[in-house]
C-alpha cells in the first residue's frame, strides 16, 4: 500500500473517529432531547385538552347554579306550569341545550325534564346517591356514572332552594359521546391511532376508546399514579408496542383525562432530525476523506519524483543523483542519498578488487579441496574397519553367553536322559534340548544377518508353557546358586517370537537370580496375567 493511500486512510480513520464519537455523541443526546421534548409536549397537550375540559364543566356548573337559584322556581304550590315554561326558555339559552336539564323534588320525584320526548331517565331517584348527595351538600356537586350501554355520562347536581331552604334538586346530563355538549371534543385534530379515556380517582372509565383496558397494562400504571394527585407522562411497553401515556387531574370533580399513543407514531419527527443528522455527519467524514487525500498527495508527490531519480540511476553509470536545494525533509533525505551513493560507489570499487584477488585464490583451491578429499576418504575407510571389528567382538561376547547358557542347558537335558527318570522328566529334558538348538540356530542365523534388519516370527505361544520352559532352563543356575524360581502364569495364548522371548526371560531370570545373592530369602517370582496386554 502507498505512503499517499496510508495517509489518507490514516487521517480519513482519525476524522472517522472524531466525527463518528462527537456525532454518535450529538446524536444520542439529540434523541434524548427529542424524547423529553416529545413527552413534554403530549403533557402540555393533555393538560391543554383537561383545561379546556375544567372551563366547560365550570361553564355548565355555573349555568346549572343559575338555572337553579331563579326566584320563580316554586315546587310546593303544586302548579309547575309556570316553572317549566321558565326553564324551557332558559334551557335553550344554555349549553345544556345540546343534553339534559331534569327537575326532581325532594322526595326524588322528576317533575319535569327538557327535551320533553325523552322524559326523564330515572322518574324516581329517591334513593339515588347523586340525589343524597345533593341535599346533604346544600352545593352544586360534580358526578359521574357509566350507564349500561356504554355511554359516558356526566350529572350535575344543583339543590333548588327558596325561602334558605332546599325544596328540590336541578339535574344536568351531559352525554360526552353523543351530546357534544363540549367543544372542541377530547381527541380532536390528534392522529387517528389517539388513545382518550376520563377516568376516576379509583380507576372507572367515564368516557374511553375501544382500544383502552384499565385494568391491563400499561393503563394501570397511569391509573396508579393519581395518587400522586399531580399529572405526569412515561412510556411503556405494550402488546403493539411501547406507547407514550401522559395523564393530568381535571380539577371539576373526580376526574383524569388520560391519553396514549403509539410512541412510533410520534417518533417520525425525532426520526427525521436524527437521519439528517446521520447524513450531516456522514457527508463531513466524506469531505474529511477527500481532505485526507489531497494532503497524502501533497506530502507524497516530492517523494514520488525523488524515486524517480533514484531509478535513473543503473547499470554502469557512476551512481551520482543531483543536489537538491530544497529545505524540506524532501530535500534532506535527497542529500542522505547523495551521501549513500558516494560511499556505495566507493564500496563498489573495493569489491572489485576483492573479486579479483578471489578469482586468484579459488584457482589454487581446487587443488587443496581435491587432497583433502583423499585424506577424508582414507580415514572413512578405516572408521569403517574398526566398527565392522568391534562388531563382530560385541557379537562374539554375545555369541559366547547364549553359547553357554545354552550348553548348561542342554548338559542338565543330558544329564536327566542317562538317568533312570520318569517318562515325563524325559520328555522335558528332550523338549529342551530342542528349543535350545532352535535358538542356536536362530542366534547363529541372525549372526550371519547382523547387517540385515531381524525378523520376527510371531505365533500363538501358551503363555504357561513359555515359561514352564525358561524355569527348565534356569532351574540349574539357580540351584547352584541357593535360589529357586516360582512361576505364576495364566492358561493365556498369546501372539509373540517364542524362540525371542525364551532368551529376554532368560537372561532377566539369571540376572534376578544372581541379584538375590545378598538376600536371606534367595526366589525369584515369575507371574505373568493376560488382558488386553501380557504382563510379566
Amino acid at each position: 500500500m502507498r505512503i499517499a493511500t496510508k495517509t489518507a486512510l490514516a487521517f480519513a480513520a482519525f476524522a472517522a473517529v472524531c466525527v463518528g464519537g462527537a456525532g454518535g455523541l450529538l446524536l444520542d443526546e439529540s434523541r434524548e432531547a427529542l424524547h423529553d421534548a416529545l413527552i413534554d409536549r403530549q403533557r402540555l397537550l393533555v393538560a391543554n385538552r383537561a383545561l379546556v375540559l375544567r372551563e366547560n364543566l365550570g361553564l355548565a356548573i355555573g349555568e346549572l347554579e343559575r338555572l337553579a337559584d331563579m326566584a320563580e322556581i316554586d315546587l310546593d304550590d303544586g302548579d309547575l306550569g309556570p316553572e317549566q315554561r321558565l326553564l324551557g326558555h332558559a334551557y335553550r339559552q344554555t349549553s345544556f341545550f345540546n343534553g339534559r336539564l331534569e327537575l326532581y323534588g325532594l322526595a326524588g320525584r322528576c317533575r319535569w325534564a327538557e327535551p320533553v320526548s325523552g322524559g326523564c331517565r330515572e322518574p324516581d331517584s329517591a334513593s339515588r346517591s347523586w340525589l343524597i348527595r345533593a341535599r346533604e351538600a346544600g352545593q352544586t356537586t360534580l358526578l359521574h356514572v357509566t350507564d349500561p350501554d356504554g355511554r359516558g355520562l356526566i350529572d350535575i347536581v344543583a339543590p333548588v332552594r327558596r325561602g334558605g331552604r332546599s325544596v328540590g334538586v336541578l339535574r344536568g346530563v351531559i352525554d360526552l359521546q353523543r351530546d357534544r355538549m363540549f367543544s372542541p371534543p377530547l381527541a380532536e385534530d390528534l392522529h387517528p391511532t389517539t388513545r382518550v379515556a376520563l377516568v376516576t380517582a379509583d380507576g372507572r372509565p367515564v368516557i374511553r376508546s375501544a382500544e383502552v383496558s384499565l385494568t391491563d397494562a400499561p393503563w394501570t400504571t397511569a391509573v396508579s399514579a393519581f395518587e400522586g394527585g399531580q399529572g405526569g407522562a412515561t412510556v411503556a411497553d405494550a402488546p403493539g408496542g411501547e406507547l407514550l401515556l401522559a395523564w393530568t387531574p381535571v380539577g371539576r370533580g373526580d376526574l383524569w383525562l388520560l391519553f396514549a399513543w403509539p410512541l412510533e407514531v410520534l417518533d417520525d419527527d425525532a426520526e427525521r432530525h436524527v437521519r439528517s443528522l446521520s447524513v450531516s455527519i456522514l457527508l463531513v467524514g466524506l469531505l474529511a476523506l477527500g481532505v485526507g487525500f489531497i494532503v497524502a498527495r501533497g506530502l507524497t508527490q516530492p517523494l514520488k519524483g525523488l524515486a524517480e531519480q533514484v531509478r535513473g540511476v543503473h547499470g554502469d553509470a557512476p551512481l551520482v543523483l543531483p543536489a537538491s536545494s530544497r529545505p524540506d525533509e524532501v530535500g534532506e533525505v535527497q542529500r542522505a542519498l547523495c551521501t549513500l551513493l558516494a560511499r556505495l560507489e566507493d564500496r563498489e570499487s573495493h569489491i572489485r578488487a576483492d573479486r579479483d584477488r578471489i578469482s586468484d585464490l579459488a584457482s589454487h583451491l581446487e587443488d587443496r579441496v581435491e587432497e583433502r578429499t583423499r585424506e577424508l576418504r582414507a580415514t572413512r575407510d578405516a572408521l569403517v574397519e574398526a566398527e565392522r571389528m568391534a562388531a563382530i567382538g560385541r557379537a562374539a561376547t554375545v555369541l559366547s553367553h547364549e553359547l553357554r547358557n545354552a550348553l548348561n542347558a542342554v548338559s542338565v537335558a543330558m544329564d536327566t536322559l542317562g538317568s533312570d527318570t520318569s517318562e515325563e522328566a524325559l520328555s522335558d529334558a528332550r523338549r529342551l534340548v530342542r528349543s535350545e538348538v532352535a535358538r542356536l540356530r536362530t542366534l547363529s542365523d541372525d549372526l550371519l544377518s547382523y547387517a540385515k534388519e531381524p525378523v520376527i516370527r510371531r505365533q500363538p505361544v501358551s503363555v504357561a508353557e513359555l515359561l514352564e520352559l525358561v524355569e527348565l532352563l534356569t532351574e540349574e543356575r539357580a540351584k547352584r546358586l541357593g535360589a529357586r524360581v516360582e512361576i505364576d502364569a495364566d492358561a493365556a495364548v498369546v501372539w509373540l517370537d517364542p524362540e525371542r522371548m525364551q532368551t529376554v526371560l532368560v537372561n532377566l531370570v539369571h540376572n534376578a537370580v544372581e541379584a538375590t545373592a545378598q538376600r536371606d530369602e534367595r526366589v525369584v517370582r515369575v507371574t505373568a496375567r493376560a488382558g488386553d496386554a501380557l504382563a510379566i
